[in-house]
């Protein structure tokens, strides 16, 4: 039985008894800190403002509109995918999802109309619709989006070795990342096709990652694009469920601690 405790921090509380405090209670603080628990520690999360969430805060105006401050779609999440199961894990199956359907995302070039379209079957067909000269750079670029995907899934597994270890082994797998993290995704792109039009298109979800295509990563735009070839998803109710329905959730006033046993 998990209890829940919520108590306002006081600088000479005693913390003796706890095995980790995580300060912040964003998507990171509250995933590690309810991992923790679920293994059986002990750990208070301390978070400044009044409500929990971080960027999965919503919020409404005085017209009833609800927005949401981070979450607008998520990728990866259809039934038995990995991160739904993670989802699923941690908030013991009580977060719902829905699909935003055939077209989770639209792009408007200078008055033309792109659709993207879930599955990645969908997603070349309609590409290869829109530029039937460009089948065969539509295919070298999914196929290559896959090979840079598998790449950084080993860069990223090679942060659990052991030092020892990754001495010896990980940097090999660095290195085979590294021809395509340190390439920009418009010299990536430019060397598939010299079609401007097109490379547009495929940079249309570089607001996800922040950057243009002259200074993003490939490695960083092979990875959103290959999140949300499945399709786009969105919690029901709102981003801020994703909070709520964590099942050791708490409501804070500013400076409150949560604490897990």
């Amino acid at each position: 039985m998990v209890k829940k405790l919520y108590q306002p921090y006081k600088p000479n509380r005693d913390f003796s008894g706890l095995d980790h405090i995580v300060i912040g209670s964003g998507m990171g603080g509250l995933t590690v800190a309810n991992w923790l628990a679920k293994a059986g520690k002990k750990v208070a999360i301390f978070e400044r403002h009044y409500v929990p969430g971080g960027f999965t805060h919503s919020f409404k105006r005085k017209d009833g509109f609800q927005w949401d401050v981070g979450v607008h779609y998520v990728g990866n999440m259809a039934e038995n995918s990995s991160l739904r199961g993670f989802f699923d894990f941690l908030t013991d199956g009580k977060l719902e999802w829905e699909s935003m359907g055939e077209v989770y995302d639209v792009a408007n070039i200078d008055g033309a109309e792109y659709k993207f379209k879930a599955g990645k079957e969908s997603f070349r067909k309609q590409l290869i619709n829109y530029f039937p000269e460009e089948e065969n750079a539509i295919d070298i670029y999914l196929k290559l989006i896959a090979k840079t995907n598998k790449r950084a899934n080993a860069f990223y597994f090679e942060k659990v070795f052991e030092p020892w270890f990754s001495k010896s082994v990980g940097w090999i797998l660095r290195k085979r990342y590294s021809k395509f993290s340190q390439k920009t995704t418009w010299d990536v792109l430019s060397e598939i096709t010299k079609n401007e039009r097109l490379i547009a298109v495929l940079c249309a979800q570089c607001g996800n990652y922040g950057l243009s295509p002259k200074n993003s990563s490939f490695g960083v735009h092979a990875m959103v694009i290959g999140h949300f070839l499945e399709g786009g998803y969105y919690p029901i109710g709102g981003a801020n469920k994703i909070c709520e329905k964590n099942p050791r959730r708490f409501y804070s006033t500013r400076w409150k601690g949560f604490y897990k046993r």
